[in-house]
């Protein structure tokens, strides 16, 4: 699966639910995702030109009265299976967590779709699987001071994350 951003992924989830075009796609992006992360709309319509480019998604014109045609844009069989990998696929750092893992949790939400709880699991196994990496490396390295920081600070952020998984793991089940 080539690796798209988590923004192009939310437009795909959000064409699951049916062809949109542009600008109502982006205002649904807003309503749905706007607690998760900020996109402009100049962002989003760079996000669904690439989708486009990859075949992911394809557009028909929509006539209007006294008004240009609407370009309305509909997912493909393949922008369907990227879009159910991707939802499906734990993150693998931290830092997806604010935004990826929200957005993939919302949209299991949004499209209500089963396999959130699997997600959940494996996001949580993600998490014990860095855990015990960085005990390793730790037991492995030589530590001074700072180094200890950095481990104390690396440690609290994940067990911060998983505690909060077990929450949504109670929430989805």
């Amino acid at each position: 699966m080539e690796e798209r951003l988590p923004l192009e992924y939310a437009a795909l989830g959000l064409l699951m639910r049916g062809p949109q075009h542009g600008y109502q796609l982006h205002q649904d992006f807003v309503r749905y995702f706007g607690p998760i992360w900020h996109c402009g709309r100049s962002q989003f319509y760079a996000a669904l030109k690439a989708l486009e480019a990859a075949g992911l998604v394809t557009s028909s014109q929509e006539p209007q009265e006294g008004r240009p045609p609407r370009h309305v844009l509909h997912i493909t069989p393949a922008g369907q299976q990227a879009f159910l990998e991707w939802l499906h696929a734990p993150v693998l750092s931290v830092r997806q967590m604010r935004v990826e893992f929200l957005s993939k949790l919302r949209l299991f939400d949004l499209l209500d779709l089963p396999g959130a709880t699997a997600l959940i699991e494996a996001q949580l196994a993600v998490c014990d699987e860095r855990l015990a990496r960085l005990e390793t490396a730790r037991r492995a390295g030589r530590a001074n001071d700072f180094d200890e920081l950095v481990y104390t600070f690396r440690k609290g952020q994940l067990e911060a994350v998983r505690s909060w998984l077990e929450q949504c793991r109670r929430r989805y089940t």
